[in-house]
């Protein structure tokens, strides 16, 4: 009599159906394209981490921060003094709102409270 560990092995491998690969893959490793390779490389820098050091990436970033400064629509000089108006104004306006909400609220704490501020 077979035991049962062999029997379970043939069943397995009977029961087995061999995968076929994919119609495009090949046997052969496929190996990245020169340009690619080559900016790998660069990108590995010195230490091998992957990354570029602090210099180069400083360099990157400042370069990044000019392009965008070109692209920024600065004010014209009538539009910047009317903005400066307009927040000059405001901070006037919510400042006496806030003064009269404290000379209000103050008095009705103390009243209710009992306490003297």
């Amino acid at each position: 009599m077979a035991s049962a560990k062999t029997k379970s092995a043939a069943a397995a491998s009977a029961s087995t159906k061999p995968e076929k690969a994919p119609k495009n893959a090949s046997a052969k490793s496929v190996k990245p394209a020169p340009e690619k390779a080559k900016a790998h490389k660069a990108e590995k820098g010195k230490g091998g981490s992957g990354k570029p050091g602090v210099v180069a990436r400083l360099k990157e970033y400042l370069a990044g921060v000019r392009q965008e400064t070109k692209r920024v629509v600065w004010p014209s000089r009538d539009e910047m003094g009317k903005y400066s108006v307009a927040v000059v104004a405001m901070l006037i306006f919510f400042g006496v709102l806030i003064y009269l909400a404290d000379t209000i609220i103050v008095p009705l704490l103390v009243a209710f409270s009992g306490l003297r501020g």
